[in-house]
């Protein structure tokens, strides 16, 4: 990558001469020796961020690539937690369920990631007995393993829940799997505290 800054003073236009002059900085963010197919990274980022120093420069460009990440968790609240049709009947109670759709959608995002990052991970790193026990049950059809699956195999178990078709040649499920994964999840846990094994030494 080749990266360039600049700070610019755009002046007002000739028939509004009465307006300030606006200074900002330009970076611009173009891909070197790319494979010439039409997608070759090219940015040009318009900020007030300062670009004094290589680090000020670095941060406007990682902030940018950021910027993905950030549409995805916006497109979860609206499209998975569907937080535009929410109706209720006061301001507070809008906010505390915003609030907890965040929580939600933030999830989605935070698994969906780190099953690219951190797949060896144990599942129990962020599932309870009860959520991986039961989808295995559920997906795999086979006795429970002695100690629980690493995190990229119970994921694409969940995401098939989900609609992903666990196909060897397929690129990694995004959050729309995740999303309907987890909401199915949530009702085969629900079943396996109340009925699963376990209960029936309780059950008189």
């Amino acid at each position: 990558m080749e990266i360039r800054a600049i700070a610019v003073q755009v002046k007002p236009p000739q028939m509004r001469m009465h307006l300030p002059s606006v200074n900002y900085n330009v970076v611009l963010v173009e891909e070197v020796g790319g494979p010439g197919d039409g997608a070759d990274v090219s940015w040009l980022l318009i900020t007030t961020l300062p670009i004094g120093t290589i680090d000020e420069i670095l941060r406007v460009v990682d902030y940018y690539v950021a910027r993905w990440v950030v549409e995805i968790f916006l497109r979860t609240l609206k499209t998975g937690c569907r937080v535009e049709d929410i109706q209720l009947e006061t301001n507070h109670r809008l906010k505390n369920c915003l609030a907890f759709y965040k929580i939600i959608a933030w999830r989605v995002l935070y698994l969906t990631y780190s099953n690219r990052t951190c797949p060896t991970l144990p599942c129990t790193a962020v599932f309870d007995d009860s959520e991986w026990k039961s989808v295995w049950s559920v997906v795999a059809k086979k006795p429970l393993p002695k100690k629980p699956p690493t995190l990229s195999v119970f994921l694409r178990l969940l995401t098939q829940l989900g609609g992903y078709n666990n196909r060897a040649t397929e690129a990694p499920p995004g959050p729309l799997p995740f999303w309907i994964g987890l909401r199915r999840m949530t009702d085969f846990a629900t079943t396996w505290l109340a009925f699963g094994p376990k209960t029936e030494s309780s059950c008189v």
